[in-house]
């Protein structure tokens, strides 16, 4: 039987391993303000040690993942949570860089999001360094 309450913590973890001793040297939660996530999505193109991570989320009393947010792997540092409302079931960031992009987080967030009060979908995009919402993509 499903429970919203029973769903599994989900958080950010940083793993240290020794591949040759086949053992884990350390782990600790990276960003504990960071709200609850799954999904996360990173700017693939830019280096080995990424700083930042774009996840979805869900609101305090929500029972499933509602909206988005960004969050910097070296600070801790966390976005606002970026809900899209109560009936709606935000789908995971993509993270698609700008042409010549200058800085990591350079680029824009696209998310389907699924309104279950209109049995309809749209696309979402968003600015990935700022979270602030550019378009709403109307599928009809």
């Amino acid at each position: 039987l499903y429970s919203h309450t029973k769903i599994p913590i989900c958080q950010i973890m940083e793993y240290v391993l020794d591949i040759d001793a086949r053992k884990m040297i350390s782990s600790q939660r990276v960003a504990p303000k960071a709200s609850l996530c799954e999904l996360p999505d990173v700017n693939g193109g830019w280096g080995y040690r990424k700083r930042f991570v774009w996840t979805n989320t869900r609101t305090e009393n929500a029972g499933f993942v509602n909206s988005l947010q960004k969050v910097d792997l070296e600070t801790g540092d966390c976005s606002d949570v970026i809900s899209f409302g109560d009936t709606v079931f935000a789908g995971n960031p993509i993270f698609v860089p700008k042409v010549n992009a200058q800085k990591e987080d350079d680029g824009y967030i696209l998310s389907q999001l699924y309104r279950s009060d209109e049995h309809r979908s749209d696309i979402c995009i968003l600015d990935a360094a700022t979270m602030q919402q550019l378009t709403m993509l109307r599928l009809d």
